[in-house]
């Protein structure tokens, strides 16, 4: 930076003495006039303001050298925002590859969970409908014990006629009730 500002004095140095003046001080011009034909941002144009490189010379820089230095501190004040904000821009693309590739890990890790979890489902739904068909199963063969218990009490109820024995009859309410305890039996499940 500072051969910079060397190199600048000498030749300004090298110009006054080869006979160029000083340079006059400018008038100051008036600002430029914005007009609003067709006004697409809404606003005013404030902003142009900021845009624009304007000489501030301080009144102490009343030659080519004061003016020469303060040029030169400008420039390595922007020099170094320069280097600030490229360092930030270097930074935020490698934050930004990072994103990216966790992005893409999550993505792979979000289909995987997905298949293991229509998967998981699949089996479940095979598996409750199994459920079901057990419970079907077991209930009928609940009946078919039933059935061939009846079948070998009417059995001994006849081998016991047959040898002379009495046979009581069950009372037309207990029978009545039997399938209804069965219906309750099968709700329950």
């Amino acid at each position: 930076m500072r051969w910079i500002a060397k190199t600048v004095v000498v030749i300004l140095m090298a110009a006054a003495m080869a006979g160029c003046g000083f340079p006059q001080p400018m008038a100051p011009q008036a600002e430029p006039v914005v007009q609003r034909g067709g006004d697409l941002g809404g606003g005013d144009a404030t902003y142009l303001a900021k845009t624009a490189i304007r000489e501030e010379t301080s009144p102490e820089a009343d030659n080519a050298v004061d003016a020469a230095l303060e040029w030169a501190k400008r420039y390595s004040i922007a020099s170094a925002e320069l280097q600030k904000l490229q360092k930030e821009h270097r930074q935020l693309l490698k934050d930004n590859q990072d994103y990216r590739h966790e992005t893409t890990r999550l993505k792979v890790e979000l289909n995987r969970a997905e298949k293991e979890l229509s998967e998981a489902n699949a089996m479940l739904l095979d598996m409750r409908d199994d459920l079901e068909k057990w419970k079907a199963d077991v209930l009928g063969f609940r009946r078919e014990m039933r059935q061939a218990q009846e079948a070998q009490l009417n059995a001994l109820a006849r081998i016991l006629t047959l040898i002379g024995g009495a046979v009581e009859t069950p009372p037309p309410a207990a029978a009545a009730a039997a399938p209804a305890m069965e219906n309750r039996d099968v709700a329950k499940r």
